[in-house]
């Protein structure tokens, strides 16, 4: 069995004296937190917050992997879905098998490739599936309302591409009662899984959205929900010193309101975790960057988040953290262990400016570099905090994601939003029915076409 150790936060650097003008102390903080808290777990009692669930559910877990014994022959699983219904999915599976999973596979065909198509750009698209026009698939069409139009323009392309019977190498996963999908599942008979009702797409890698495709792949989905099920325990203690999500969430609040911090940074210092940047952007953004407050308060609330990974972007993004406005807070995710070190040659060269590298490992200068870094930071007075995960795996990855999902209702109720809706997005999705002409928008069609410019060149 893989190590099952739990992740900790370091967050001196946010505090005094690391930082001179920071956070006093965890007392001051108590408060707020009796009160936040409070919140959230009257939500979590009365079912409001059914993402904090899943992880203990294991009806959902037995399901996926009753499921999933059917497909272990496939060559390449396809998942067709956009944002919350790709992210989660294709960002676990890179922190667990590597960037580099599908080449291997390509290589040894011990196991299938998976493809998340978040998309609809023509191009890649037809790239994908000129790559695996020959090969035994398996098309996961995931849409949590059943209706979304980018996931069922996939569904007739893949139709035209590969034929009707292609409709045999289909696994549907959306709405329990509602939508195009739903019924289309029901009136054809197809092999299918639900979204628990409540649990928005930014929130549902543990639902079967991300845990079929994952299981189909070889991610251990036990461990990843023992895992989460770990720190959702923790993220229910009544205690602020034990509570990492409400430590999270009080301390970038508290930024925010004194320090007027308006960008949030993902930093993890680790390739596997690049993707992880996305799905917290994903997050983030579109549950906290509200117009309105609960009240009805024209607020215009919400701070950017920003994907950025170690050590790439101390080669891009550094300079402007460290010298440009004091608008940031830091998130660091730390790797104690990596699966590999990568030693390097120790023969030397007589030259110091190549000769200090000799005999040590990547993972070692990796290291070096994220604590430069932090220091760097804290010298010029940049808040930053570290995430610290002893080594990847899915029992760690499990405790990661759900930390950051258990830090979305304490920022809500701090900010005084619902941090569970989407409304403005719903705009972009009406003018869009209205160009492809779909029955009932014509007058979203009509309102862009009367919206002229003189200053187009």
């Amino acid at each position: 069995m893989k190590a099952r150790h739990k992740i900790t936060l370091d967050l001196n650097n946010l505090f005094q004296p690391a930082i001179s003008h920071g956070l006093k102390n965890l007392s001051k903080l108590e408060p707020q937190f009796k009160e936040m808290h409070q919140a959230v777990m009257v939500l979590k009692r009365t079912g409001h917050l059914p993402f904090s669930t899943l992880p203990e559910d294991p009806i959902l877990l037995d399901n996926v992997l009753t499921q999933t014994k059917q497909y272990a022959k496939v060559q390449n699983i396809v998942v067709l879905g956009i944002g919350g219904s790709a992210l989660g999915t294709a960002s676990i599976y890179q922190a667990i098998h590597g960037a580099y999973a599908n080449h291997l596979r390509a290589k040894n065909k011990t196991q299938p490739k998976l493809h998340v198509v978040d998309h609809i750009d023509p191009t890649t698209v037809m790239d994908l599936f000129e790559l695996i026009k020959d090969e035994k698939n398996l098309f996961v069409i995931i849409s949590k309302s059943g209706n979304t139009s980018e996931t069922l323009a996939q569904y007739l392309l893949i139709k035209k591409v590969f034929g009707e019977k292609s409709q045999e190498n289909m696994f549907f996963i959306t709405d329990p009662h509602n939508g195009f999908l739903r019924d289309f599942v029901a009136k054809n008979n197809l092999p299918s899984l639900t979204v628990p009702t409540g649990v928005g797409g930014r929130f549902s890698a543990f639902t079967s959205v991300g845990l079929f495709p994952l299981a189909v792949s070889g991610v251990n989905i036990t461990e990843l929900l023992d895992g989460a099920r770990h720190v959702e325990n923790e993220c229910r203690q009544g205690v602020l010193a034990q509570n990492p999500a409400a430590l999270i969430a009080l301390c970038t609040y508290e930024w925010m309101q004194k320090h007027k911090t308006t960008q949030v940074v993902m930093l993890p210092y680790t390739d596997r975790l690049r993707l992880f940047s996305d799905w917290f952007a994903q997050l983030w953004g579109e549950s906290l960057g509200k117009r309105y407050t609960v009240n009805g308060k024209e607020k215009f609330i919400g701070s950017t988040p920003l994907k950025s990974v170690g050590v790439t972007d101390q080669h891009s993004q550094l300079q402007l953290y460290l010298e440009g406005p004091k608008d940031k807070i830091i998130y660091f995710v730390e790797i104690e262990k990596f699966s590999q070190k990568a030693t390097l040659s120790d023969n030397k060269l007589d030259d110091e400016k190549i000769d200090f590298l000799t005999g040590k490992s990547l993972q070692e200068l990796m290291r070096a570099e994220k604590i430069a870094t932090e220091e760097s930071l804290r010298e010029n007075n940049r808040p930053n905090a570290t995430i610290k995960l002893t080594e990847i795996n899915e029992f760690q990855i499990g405790q990661l994601y759900q930390l950051f999902m258990n830090v979305i209702p304490y920022m809500g109720a701090l900010l005084n939003i619902n941090a569970f809706d989407q409304p403005a997005v719903e705009r972009i999705k009406q003018f869009t029915f209205g160009l492809m002409e779909r029955k009932g928008f014509e007058e979203y069609k009509e309102k862009i076409k009367d919206k002229k410019s003189d200053l187009i060149f």
